[in-house]
C-alpha cells in the first residue's frame, strides 16, 4: 500500500543488481522488508505504508493475486476483501468503474499475465523505463537504475512554471508516468498496453435542482462509504473556501468527528474563519503556522533538504527545500493510520473559468498554463514552443482536435491539471497512510463535469451543496467576503467576472518586487546542498531574475536532484 517496484526477468543477467539497487533506493526512502510476488515473467516487491497498519494483498495461489498501492475501495470494500472480489470480477475488457474509488495502483497478476491498472482520473503516480524492465511508485527508485538521464528540457521548465511535469512526462527523458488511460499487460513475451475508453463528460441540461440532488446524493454515498470503513480516523483540513467546509459537512452528516486543522499565520483569513467556525461549533481545531517555528541552523535544514529529497520523491510541488516542517505535518495528520483527505481541484463546482464557446488547445494552455514570466528563462527557452507542447499533452490526453468543445475543456482540470499537479500530493500522502482527494474521485467527477457553466458562477451551486447538507455550517462566512446562504455580493460577482476575462498571460506584466525568500533559500543553507553557481539550471534561467520564491525552491530542488544523478544535459 505504501510503495512498489516490478522487475521484468527478460533482463535476468542483472536482474539482481537492479534489484538490490531498487531495495536500496525504497530503504532510503524509510521503506523496509517487501514481500515478493512472482508471475508472467515479473517480480513484484510490495511495501506497506510507513504510518498504517493496512493490508495491500490478496493471493489466491502462487500465480493468481491482486496487489494494491494508494488507496482502493472495491464496492464499498477496502483492504483484502476488497482486492479478493475484484479478482474474481476483473476482465481487461470489463473493468467495473462503477463500484471503484479512490487514487491507487493495482497490480493484477490473472490468466498468465500481470495487468497495472490506476485509478480512472489517473492521480496515482507510477513510472517506467525506457525499456519498460522497471515499473515503480518511485521515481528516484527507477532514477537509480537508468543506464542514463537525459534531462527533459520541457519538464524542467513546466515543473519550474506549473509544479509539475505534464503529459506522463517526468524531468528525464528516460522515464515516464505509467499511463493511466491504458491497462498496461505484462506477458513473458513482451509488454502491451490497452487504451480505456473515454470519460463521458457533455455537459447537461438538466434544471438546477436535479443536478443538485444528483450530485448530493453521489457525494453522500462517498463519504458514507469512507464514515463506514473509517469512523473517526480521517483528518481533513478547513479553510475559508468551499470545498474543505463541504467535505467536513459531509463528514459530520456521517456521524463523523474527524481530526481538523488548518495551516497559516494567526492573522490569514484561512486561518480566523476556521477559528470561528471550530468555536462555534465545539470541535477542536490544530492549527500550525509553519513560518513561525524555530528558526534552525545550516546543518540542520541541510540534513531535512537530504531526507525530503526522499521523502518526496525527488520533485514535490513545493520544492524540497525547508526545514522539515512539510513532512514533519503530514505524518502528523496521520499518525494513528488516519484516512488523510485533501479538498484539491474541487473547481469542477464552482469555477467558469472561461467563456461557454470552443477553444483551441492552445487558448486554454494560455489560459490555465502560463501564469509565467518568460524573462527569467535563458536563451534556450522558447516560449511558443514550451506552450505548442503543452496543447499537444492536451490533445493527447482528450484524445480530442481542435476546437476543443467546452466539455473538453472543462475536462481539462481533473485528467490534465489535477492528474498532474495534485496527484503528486495523493500519491506522497498515501506513503504514509490511506490519503484520498473525493472531488477528484470519478464517480464525483462524472457528476460535477455535467454542470453547466452558468450553474458554476460564483459558487452559486457549490454552496447550494453545502446548505443542503450543513445549512448552520453554511451560515458561517468565508474567505469569499460572504457565507454561504446568501448570494454573492457585487464585489465577488465584479472580481470572478475579470478573474474569468482576465488570461493568467497578465503575469508576465505584473511588477514583481524582489520579496525575502525564506531564510532556508538563503545563501548559506542553499550553498550547503548545492553548488550555488548553478551548473544544471543555469542553462535553463537566469538566477538573479528569479523573484517568485516558490519557483526558486522548485530550481534549487532540481538543481539537487540533477547534482546527485548526473544527468546529461
Amino acid at each position: 500500500m505504501g510503495a512498489f517496484f516490478l522487475l521484468r526477468d527478460s533482463d535476468s543477467p542483472r536482474l539482481e543488481a537492479r534489484r538490490d539497487t531498487l531495495l536500496a533506493a525504497l530503504a532510503r526512502q524509510g521503506f523496509r522488508t517487501p514481500r515478493c510476488f512472482a508471475a508472467a515473467g515479473c517480480k513484484i516487491y510490495l511495501y506497506d505504508k510507513l504510518l498504517a497498519a493496512h493490508e495491500n494483498a490478496y493471493r489466491e495461489d502462487e500465480d493468481n493475486f491482486c496487489l494494491s498501492v494508494g488507496t482502493f475501495l472495491y464496492r464499498g470494500e477496502i483492504g483484502a476483501a476488497a482486492l479478493q472480489r475484484f479478482h474474481a470480477d476483473f476482465r481487461p475488457d470489463a473493468i467495473a468503474w462503477d463500484h471503484i474509488a479512490g487514487q491507487f495502483c493495482l497490480i493484477v497478476a490473472k490468466h498468465g499475465a500481470v495487468h497495472l491498472i490506476s485509478d480512472r482520473i489517473g492521480l496515482y503516480k507510477t513510472y517506467r523505463s525506457a525499456d519498460g524492465a522497471v515499473i515503480s511508485s518511485s521515481l528516484l527508485a527507477v532514477a537509480a537504475v537508468a543506464d542514463r538521464l537525459t534531462v527533459d528540457a520541457q519538464s524542467v521548465y513546466e515543473y519550474v512554471f506549473l509544479g509539475a511535469p505534464y503529459g506522463n512526462r517526468t524531468v528525464f527523458e528516460e522515464i515516464a508516468q505509467v499511463d493511466p488511460d491504458a491497462l498496461l499487460c505484462i506477458r513473458p513475451d513482451g509488454v502491451s498496453s490497452i487504451d480505456l475508453a473515454t470519460v463521458a463528460h457533455a455537459v447537461s441540461d438538466l434544471p438546477f435542482t436535479e443536478l443538485l440532488a444528483q450530485n448530493l446524493a453521489t457525494l453522500r454515498r462517498y463519504f458514507g462509504m469512507l464514515a463506514q470503513r473509517f469512523g473517526d480516523r480521517i483528518s481533513t483540513a478547513l479553510s475559508g473556501g468551499y470545498d474543505s467546509r463541504l467535505m467536513l459537512a459531509l463528514l459530520r452528516s456521517c456521524g463523523v468527528q474527524p481530526y481538523v486543522y488548518v495551516y497559516g499565520a494567526d492573522d490569514d483569513c484561512d486561518v480566523r474563519v476556521a477559528r470561528r467556525i471550530a468555536a462555534g461549533e465545539g470541535f477542536p481545531l490544530f492549527h500550525t503556522d509553519k513560518q513561525t517555528g524555530p528558526r534552525r541552523g545550516i546543518d540542520e535544514v541541510a540534513a531535512a533538504v537530504e531526507d525530503n529529497l526522499h521523502f518526496f520523491d525527488g520533485t514535490p510541488y513545493a520544492g524540497i527545500f525547508d526545514d522539515g516542517t512539510d513532512a514533519r505535518t503530514r505524518c502528523e495528520r496521520c499518525c494513528d493510520g488516519h484516512l488523510t483527505l485533501n479538498g484539491m481541484a474541487g473547481e469542477l463546482y464552482r469555477r467558469p473559468d472561461v467563456a461557454n464557446r470552443p477553444f483551441d488547445s492552445l487558448e486554454v494552455v494560455w489560459r490555465y498554463f502560463c501564469g509565467f514570466d518568460p524573462t527569467i528563462c535563458s536563451e534556450r527557452f522558447a516560449a511558443d514552443a514550451y506552450c505548442d507542447a503543452l496543447a499537444n499533452k492536451i490533445r493527447q490526453t482528450l484524445r480530442s482536435g481542435d476546437p476543443l468543445s467546452r466539455a473538453d475543456v472543462t475536462w481539462v482540470i481533473p485528467t490534465f491539471y489535477a492528474r498532474y499537479w495534485a496527484g503528486g500530493t495523493v500519491s506522497i500522502n498515501n506513503r504514509l497512510s490511506p490519503a484520498l482527494l473525493p472531488l477528484c474521485d470519478l464517480a464525483i467527477v462524472r457528476d460535477s463535469i455535467r454542470l453547466p457553466i452558468a450553474q458554476r458562477c460564483y459558487g452559486l451551486f457549490e454552496a447550494a451543496l453545502i446548505r443542503a447538507v450543513d445549512p448552520r455550517l453554511a451560515s458561517y462566512d468565508s474567505c469569499a467576503g460572504h457565507d454561504f446562504t446568501s448570494p454573492p455580493p457585487l464585489d465577488r460577482i465584479v472580481t470572478e467576472w475579470r478573474t474569468t476575462v482576465t488570461a493568467p498571460i497578465a503575469y508576465r506584466f505584473k511588477a514583481r518586487p524582489h520579496a525575502p525568500h525564506p531564510y532556508y533559500l538563503a545563501g548559506p543553507y542553499v550553498g550547503t546542498v548545492l553548488d550555488t553557481s548553478f551548473p544544471y539550471l543555469r542553462r535553463f534561467v537566469h538566477l538573479d531574475r528569479v523573484r517568485d520564491a516558490h519557483q526558486y525552491n522548485r530550481i534549487c530542488t532540481l538543481e539537487c536532484l540533477f547534482e546527485k544523478l548526473s544527468p546529461s544535459v
